[in-house]
Formats: structure tokens, sequence, C-alpha cells
């Protein structure tokens, strides 16, 4: 599905990889049965965040890793539309009798005329190390892919925190 909407979309197709923040330490503390809990919420408000009718799509892809293909006119409204979506996520915890337990993720988005990936894959692989980015400077937020640039005939990779 998502091959064809990227042949369909093109540069207006987006890859987002959404990594749940400290999910083996939820499952440690709390048990199997909160992960599972964790999960299912994730997958709901993903799936009740995007626009089927476009095309979009939402899926897990192992673990506590989540695939997401929006379709939007620019990166601008990608990135908000996913903000929107990361704030929701933290905005709505696992309710149990002992209180609520805060989930959330972290999201590296990639897609657009300015990345130029030339497939599903290579924009996966844009997104995961975006991921990553949103991972290593403070989770909970939203990290968009940059195109590497190069200077002196290196490649320099950035990623921009949104």
């Amino acid at each position: 599905e998502a091959e064809k909407n990227y042949a369909q979309h093109g540069p207006q197709f987006f890859m987002v990889v959404a990594d749940l923040d400290f999910f083996k330490q939820l499952n440690d503390t709390y048990g199997h049965t909160i992960g599972d809990q964790a999960l299912q919420l994730v997958a709901r408000l993903f799936g009740a965040s995007i626009r089927t009718t476009t095309g979009d799509l939402v899926g897990r892809l192992g673990g506590e890793e989540f695939g997401i293909v929006i379709t939007c006119d620019d990166l601008n409204t990608a990135r908000s539309t996913i903000e929107r979506v990361c704030n929701s996520l933290a905005e709505s915890p696992i309710k149990t009798r002992s209180g609520p337990i805060p989930v959330t993720a972290s999201f590296g988005l990639a897609g657009g005329e300015e990345v130029g990936g030339d497939s599903v894959e290579a924009l996966y692989k844009f997104a995961d190390t975006a991921c990553y980015q949103a991972k290593e400077t403070g989770r909970n937020r939203v990290c968009v892919y940059e195109p590497p640039v190069v200077e002196g005939g290196q490649a320099f990779t950035r990623v921009a925190p949104s």
C-alpha cells in the first residue's frame, strides 16, 4: 500500500517512524498487560489521527515502533499533523486504578521535495534517522530529516527538531 501511495503522491508523501519512549521501562515497572494497553492506545490514537480517505496508513513495525504514511501539501503541514499526534498521545495517559500512566513517543518525519527519497524504503531510513534524533534530543518530540549538506567534499547529515 505504501509503495502505491508513494507512486501516486510523490512529493506529497511523508513517512513517519514513531517509537514509544521508555517502553521497556513501562513494561518492567507496570507489567506486560499495561505495555499491551499502551500499544493499543497508540494504535487507536494514531489510527484516529490519519485520513483513510487519502490513503494515509498506520502500522506497527515491530516492538514499540510504528510507521505512519501521510500525504500532505507540504512539509509544514506534515510536521503540524504529526506534532498534533505527538501532543495528543502525551495528553492521553493509560488510566489505571493506581492513577494515570503517561505514554509518549518520539517521531521522525521525512518526505517532500526537499528530501529527494526515491523509494518508500529510503524515506523509511530517513524517518528512522530523524526518530533516533528525537530520542537523542529529549524524546516526546518530532524531528524532521533534512538531506545531507555537502561541504568540502564531505556530506553532513542534519536533523531538525521541531
